[in-house]
C-alpha cells in the first residue's frame, strides 16, 4: 500500500521536527490548511506543493507519493 501525501507530509514534518504552526511560518502557508493537509481533507495545490517540498527539502514527487524513496532537495 502506498503512502498517501497526508502522511508523507506528516512523515517529513517529524523527521525534521518541524510544527505545523512552525511550516505555516516557513511556507506562508494558512496553519488551518496545513492541518487539512495532514487530516487528508485536502491535498495541496501545486504552488503550496513547492513551498511544503522546499520547507521540508523534500522533493515533490515524492511528497505526492510518485516515488517510493525519500530526495531531499537544496542543501
Amino acid at each position: 500500500m502506498s503512502e498517501t501525501f497526508s502522511s508523507r507530509l506528516a512523515k517529513a514534518m517529524a523527521l525534521r521536527d518541524i510544527k505545523a504552526t512552525d511550516l505555516s511560518k516557513i511556507t506562508g502557508i494558512d496553519k488551518g490548511s496545513i492541518s487539512h493537509y495532514i487530516k487528508g481533507t485536502y491535498k495541496a495545490k501545486d504552488k503550496s506543493l513547492e513551498k511544503l517540498a522546499n520547507a521540508l527539502n523534500v522533493d515533490v514527487a515524492w511528497l505526492m507519493g510518485y516515488r517510493s524513496e525519500e530526495r531531499r532537495v537544496g542543501k
